[in-house]
């Protein structure tokens, strides 16, 4: 029924708005025409002609002003024409078109006859004065040239200012020559949430409906790409939110048969160890190191019928296996401690498949269709092995095998020239995936999942085990009105479908140990069956780019509306709990928000060599089902953790008689009242579920000028500030700060520490009584705005060159800060830095290409970037509870409690500096027809072994480098392309 529903709406809006879809992945021309007096002409025919485009040109007639743009043009190199009676024809070469961009082409007529043509061939423009987004296009020929792991996080990695969240995993995030793999890794940029990262094929987004939607189990087909986009700056009104907005750019055909094959990979033999002697004295026994990684991939593209349909085939097959760093198996799963087994390293292996077939369809001179399909499957055989994520360092028994066995993506979309004023244009995709986490072969039904707080390491198996399955449709919507100095449009997006999670737990139950001995016992609520739908994610949007003079403005407004629900659910009877239903749950939430989106562009000096940039921006936080999701009783069968739901009792268990088995007797009391009952214990507030600006939001502002310094080299530099809105905390009623008990305690005596052996005062624990009262009766309100605050201020300076096809370069620097503050008191008291400004954080990255004589080409990439922030979590007992100097006075309430130790944003590892290396030879063949490309890259070429994550937990193994940036790679391959 619901489905049903979600198809009526979807047809509804696309008849009501004339349906066309957002053209981010296109780019404009657009200028002014003169006579060689100065006047302005109108009536001026201007033509774009280009291969990339299957119907051939695109023209339009200057207005009134003497103004023109062309728009929804196929990135490409283009040829601009100028026609108006009694004047010389004049045309325009070179031109090079990018996604996003705005090349601004003039022309200065004279009298003459129609029939004499004036042919200009310039360097083509690289300032858009028109448009104030901030975007990085990589083009297929940089992709080509520098050396990557090839997919779109490590390539988005080369965006000055890009930083990098391990997303859920706990991957790798950087990258040796693929080392990282296909693992979900999120970028984000001036202080924006990875969370709202967005990915998109040819404009149309395919996040899946995990966590907030910035993840996805569809990866980029390189073979399939032509460029990809990252905007990331002064986004327009298509979007709702303000994360990095990756668009991948499809390969068409075209009317001569094309094609490209791709090969490279290395293995073990390749690569040089980076295990320094620093590493080992702070614990170390094994780096990162590549098993194998290969890639291998094909694509051809040609007409079916010239001018009329294209089609474009595409596969790629890729994968990595790779040894984690201190990555061991345990020498034995059936006790309750690690002891690691030095010959049997832990193997974090992976492979991926795709096929893509895309077809584009001329139907008629002014109605194009084109459709796409991407099967895909994958598997990673052992799913969060190593560094771990969310769930802390983790052996190889305790990761998942992962599974894909849907991964399916498709789209279709229809754009019409109506006039050459008018375009509509109309798209829907839908993506469909189940994955799954099953356990290691070795793992039985009756083997226990254990943590170790003293160290942070989960042995034996996998917190829980899973079956999921999501459905994503989306469609999307827009009628553009151009006319020489305006360009409007007005559209829509909207997505919508289901996601369903089976759960289970081995024994029903997860153990905690505290250095080989056991503290606590999670009762969960397995089995467990969730389902969530998000209802309808919907955007409406008008913008207007309107150039008056030199002055360009782009005005935009955007309506967002979020509504997602919990289903009716079923779940079976466990160890510990009985069968359970749950009505359906609506209006999880019911969001509405007006964004607006305003920019300021100036050609400084009128010649289109110099831009300033100004921009305000509000945006909206990403989210699909992971609202709804916080507030399912039985969410804690997930994650094992006290009081996210009626879903998990942590209860104390110290095992009195020493026969590690849990017998209910030794279990100290509920955690959670609630356990095992299907209904709401934690619940939204009315104001923050339903109504007009609800939702977590962030507001930007961005100023920037750029420059041609010379033909096809420009400067640029920029400032950007972002504040954040609508923070949010949960609040169990039923407890105070009046229930807790304050206590020091003394740090201990460790010269890392910068506390060492001094006091640590600020500690409050809950008392016994009042504990199970925080997981009952609990409400999501909004925060006091005047404790809660998060702000970034950061500064960019790039350059990016193009000279003469012999050199390419691009990069720059960033530097930023974000200062946060969190100190509202509603349950505990505890503030303890609650106010946070870290430094401001400085990295810098380039990327190069040049051509050599003897058609050898040398290219390669920089990247410097601050080391990771240090910290100290220190899980403490009784007897450090009570020793003073202000002793709590009694046992604490869980058994065991966590102190951090220091202040956050205070200590950082060292600086990652990474030199990837290429050296290539080309052989053009049969009059340049056929293009072999060999290549010998070396991947961190200066070997470094930069730790990218470290050991947090305070005990024997704090500090101990968990990531560590693997060695000097040398990889071969080859690229034919014909």
């Amino acid at each position: 029924m619901m489905r049903r529903g979600f198809l009526a709406t979807l047809a509804t809006l696309s008849l009501a708005l004339v349906p066309a879809i957002a053209a981010a992945q296109t780019g404009s021309i657009a200028g002014v025409v003169k006579d060689t007096t100065g006047a302005v002409l109108p009536g001026v025919t201007v033509e774009a002609s280009s291969p990339a485009l299957i119907e051939g040109t695109r023209s339009v007639t200057t207005d009134d002003k003497g103004q023109y743009k062309i728009v929804d043009l196929r990135p490409g190199v283009y040829t601009v024409t100028f026609t108006l009676a009694g004047f010389n024809i004049i045309k325009r070469e070179g031109i090079e078109l990018t996604t996003g961009f705005t090349a601004p082409v003039n022309a200065d007529l004279k009298v003459g006859a129609i029939t004499e043509t004036v042919t200009v061939t310039g360097e083509s423009p690289i300032v858009d004065t028109q448009r104030v987004t901030q975007q990085n296009v990589m083009t297929r020929d940089i992709i080509d040239a520098v050396p990557t792991g090839k997919n779109f996080q490590n390539i988005g990695v080369l965006v000055p200012g890009v930083v990098l969240g391990a997303g859920g995993t706990g991957a790798t995030p950087y990258d040796v020559g693929g080392s990282s793999g296909e693992q979900q890794v999120q970028m984000g940029i001036h202080g924006g949430a990875t969370a709202d990262m967005q990915m998109q094929i040819d404009g149309m987004r395919f996040n899946n409906l995990c966590g907030s939607g910035s993840y996805a189990g569809i990866s980029g087909n390189d073979a399939l790409v032509e460029q990809i986009s990252y905007e990331f700056g002064a986004i327009s009104a298509e979007t709702g939110t303000g994360g990095i907005r990756v668009n991948m750019i499809p390969k068409e055909g075209g009317n001569a048969f094309k094609g490209t094959f791709f090969l490279n990979g290395a293995n073990n033999n390749f690569q040089s160890n980076n295990l320094t002697q620093a590493l080992m004295d702070q614990g170390l026994r094994a780096v990162n190191k590549t098993k194998r990684v290969w890639d291998v991939s094909g694509s051809l593209g040609g007409p079916i019928l010239k001018n009329k349909l294209w089609f474009l085939v595409a596969s790629r097959y890729w994968g990595l296996d790779k040894y984690p760093a201190d990555s061991f198996y345990d020498t034995s799963t059936r006790d309750f401690s690690f002891v690691p087994d030095s010959s049997r390293l832990g193997v974090d292996d992976s492979w991926n498949l795709s096929n893509a077939v895309r077809v584009t369809w001329q139907a008629t001179a002014r109605n194009k269709f084109t459709g796409y399909v991407d099967l895909q499957d994958r598997l990673t055989g052992h799913w969060f092995v190593g560094q771990g994520g969310i769930f802390g360092l983790t052996a190889p028994e305790a990761s998942w095998q992962q599974k894909t066995p849907i991964g399916h993506l498709w789209q279709t979309k229809w754009t019409s020239t109506v006039s050459s004023k008018m375009l509509l244009e109309a798209g829907v995709s839908q993506y469909v995936q189940q994955y799954t986490r099953y356990p290691q072969p070795d793992v039985t039904p009756t083997t226990f999942s254990i943590v170790d707080n003293s160290t942070g390491r989960r042995i034996n198996s996998a917190p829980y085990f899973s079956d999921h399955w999501s459905t994503v449709r989306a469609i999307s919507a827009s009628m553009s009105y151009v006319t020489g100095s305006h360009a409007m449009k007005v559209g829509m997006n909207m997505s919508g479908g289901p996601r369903h999670e089976i759960a289970w737990v081995n024994n029903d139950m997860t153990l905690v140990f505290n250095a080989g001995n056991p503290v606590q016992a999670v009762l969960t609520g397995s089995p467990r069956d969730a389902k969530e739908r998000l209802n309808a994610d919907l955007g409406i949007y008008a913008q207007d780019q309107w150039t008056i003079n030199r002055i360009t403005l782009n005005l935009g407004l955007r309506f967002d509306y979020l509504n997602s629900k919990l289903e009716t659910q079923d779940f079976p009877a466990g160890t510990f709990v009985p069968a359970r239903h749950l009505d359906e749950q609506s209006d999880l939430p019911s969001w509405k928000d007006l964004g607006p989106r305003i920019g300021i562009a100036y050609d400084l000096f009128g010649n289109g060599k110099t831009a300033v940039k100004t921009s305000l921006s509000r945006y909206v936080a990403s989210q699909t089902v992971g609202f709804a999701s916080q507030f399912n009783p039985l969410g804690g069968t997930i994650t094992g953790g006290a009081f996210s739901g009626t879903g998990a009792d942590t209860r104390t268990w110290t095992d009195p008689n020493g026969d590690r088995i849990v017998q209910f007797s030794e279990l100290g009391p509920t955690s959670n009242p609630n356990f095992g009952l299907a209904f709401l214990s934690t619940l939204p507030s009315a104001d923050v579920q339903k109504g007009w600006f609800k939702r977590g939001n962030n507001w930007e502002y961005s100023a920037n000028v750029q420059h041609e310094l010379m033909p096809r080299v420009s400067v640029s530099a920029a400032y950007y500030r972002r504040w954040f809105g609508n923070f949010t905390h949960t609040d169990a009623l039923g407890v105070g700060p009046g229930d807790y008990t304050p206590f020091c305690i003394t740090a201990p005596n460790d010269a890392r520490l910068p506390n060492s052996g001094q006091a640590v005062c600020g500690l409050f624990d809950v008392a016994p009584t009042a504990r199970p009262l925080l997981s009952v009766n609990r409400v999501v309100d909004f925060a006091d705005t005047s404790k809660r605050s998060q702000v970034f201020n950061g500064f960019d300076v790039t350059i990016s060159a193009r000279i003469r096809d012999k050199l390419l370069l691009a990069g720059g620097t960033g530097t930023g800060r974000t200062a946060t503050t969190n100190c509202e008191i509603f349950d505990s008291p505890d503030v303890r830095f609650c106010e946070n400004t870290p430094p401001f954080l400085t990295q810098l990255k380039m990327l190069a290409s040049y051509s050599l004589p003897w058609d050898l080409q040398a290219s390669g990439t920089v990247q410097s970037i601050p080391g990771p922030a240090l910290q100290a979590t220190w899980r403490i007992t009784n007897a450090i509870a009570n020793a003073g100097p202000t002793p709590l006075g009694r046992n604490l309430s869980a058994g065991s409690a966590n102190v951090t130790l220091v202040e956050p944003n205070t200590l950082y590892g060292q600086r990652l500096n990474q030199v990837d290396l290429r050296l290539a030879r080309i052989f053009k063949m049969n009059s340049n027809k056929y293009r072999l490309q060999l290549m010998l890259d070396v991947y961190n070429a200066l070997n470094k072994s930069a730790v990218i994550a470290y050991n947090n937990t305070f005990g024997p193994e704090w500090q101990r480098p968990t990531d560590v940036l693997q060695g000097r790679l040398v990889k071969i391959g080859g690229q034919l392309t014909f």
